[in-house]
């Protein structure tokens, strides 16, 4: 029996600690009336200031029943003038946060300002627009047939060097040159007259690798959009001044024997048409900075412009430029 009144005893006394954690509200307006009862009707019996948290007995709908800075006064306060003690020590946490994250963004483009010149190199794979066609007609025996070649450039990878110049926090001037030297796979078909026969054709086909260039200058507008899980991103798009260069097959010679039904190709002349060619070009780059003054990406752009060369004789070949192109970019403030 004696040990039962002591366990009792035990537990009436640590009973408090057992009960649920006491809650409180504080006071969001500058000054709110606690009233007798919970209603607009009830008598004003005082006046809290913001800031001042109050005990919180129980809730009857939107009434908080609390006690008086005193601890002993009891009144009703609405939910309408008060938020939770905890909710306002988490906004509290999170503006902190975020002042913080501001002066770091802050610290950030200051230096980046003390550096506005950036030198940048990228190495992409480029996927070329370069497919154009040399049609014409060769004159034998009194009589036309048809030579169609087609070109098509191959893919291959493509370097890029250039300067950037920020003007403003987030924006900025950008001066490139990406050489993109590859060759056109070239697919010849040169219907010649029949000697005997009209509309009669001998087909002579002629399959070679052709060289072919781009060199795009461009001058870029550049603009900060911002940081996304550790990421710069940085958009960028401008003018394209392209030098191109584009290799076909500008002649060929052939030889035919007795009875003339099938002929045989004895020599080629190849020939280069270079041109200079508007252009524009748009791109984006993601790059997480490795130090203060260096960063690591990769970049995804398109350029497009268009160009023509007229071969001696024959209509105007037109073709297009520029591509797309995606592969890692390092930048190096200076």
């Amino acid at each position: 029996m004696k040990r039962f009144l002591i366990f009792v005893f035990v537990f009436v006394l640590f009973l408090p600690l057992l009960s649920e954690t006491k809650k409180y509200v504080r006071v969001a307006v500058e000054n709110a009336r606690v009233r007798e009862i919970p209603s607009l009707e009830g008598k004003v019996i005082a006046r809290v200031k913001k800031g001042t948290e109050l005990e919180v007995i129980e809730k009857i709908g939107e009434w908080f029943r609390v006690y008086l800075p005193d601890g002993k006064t009891t009144g009703y306060i609405s939910s309408r003038v008060v938020v939770m003690a905890k909710e306002v020590e988490e906004k509290v946490v999170k503006e902190e946060e975020k002042k913080i994250k501001e002066e770091k963004r802050e610290v950030e483009r200051r230096r980046e300002v003390k550096k506005p010149l950036s030198l940048f190199i990228a190495f992409s794979f480029d996927v070329p627009f370069a497919n154009f066609k040399d049609e014409y007609f060769i004159h034998a025996y009194n009589e036309d047939g048809p030579y169609s070649g087609k070109y098509n450039a191959t893919n291959s990878f493509c370097p890029e060097v250039g300067l950037m110049y920020r003007i403003k926090n987030k924006i900025g001037i950008l001066f490139s040159i990406e050489p993109f030297i590859s060759k056109t796979e070239g697919d010849i078909l040169a219907q010649i007259p029949h000697p005997f026969y009209y509309d009669q054709f001998r087909e002579l086909r002629i399959k070679d690798n052709f060289s072919y260039s781009e060199i795009p200058f461009n001058l870029n507008l550049t603009y900060d959009a911002g940081k996304f899980k550790g990421i710069y991103i940085l958009l960028t798009g401008g003018l394209t001044l392209f030098y191109s260069s584009a290799e076909i097959l500008e002649s060929f010679t052939y030889s035919e024997t007795y009875p003339y039904d099938t002929v045989n190709l004895t020599s080629t002349k190849y020939k280069t048409f270079s041109s200079f060619s508007p252009g524009v070009n748009a791109g984006v780059i993601g790059f997480y900075p490795l130090k203060e003054n260096m960063g690591l990406g990769i970049q995804l752009k398109s350029s497009f412009g268009k160009a023509s060369f007229t071969p001696e004789g024959r209509d105007k070949v037109s073709y297009t430029l520029g591509g797309f192109k995606a592969g890692l970019y390092f930048r190096l403030s200076i």
